[in-house]
């Protein structure tokens, strides 16, 4: 497991568990800045995998040198 994906990876998996449980918990969600991730939510979809691959090579470099 390179570096990336220790920093980034396992805390954001963790907040997305906790953003997506809160609804089933009674909290309900009704903020801007839940309507604008909505929004955002297909592009966040698409391009997930390219901005996951970039951040590891980044970290993957430095960790080399």
């Amino acid at each position: 497991m390179s570096p990336g994906t220790t920093l980034f990876g396992w805390p954001a998996a963790a907040a997305t568990c906790a953003v997506t449980l809160l609804p089933f918990l009674g909290r309900k969600w009704t903020g801007r800045g839940y309507k604008y991730l909505g929004n955002i939510s297909h592009g966040l979809y698409a391009y997930h995998v390219f901005w996951i691959m970039t951040v590891d090579q980044l970290f993957s470099i430095q960790h080399r040198l």
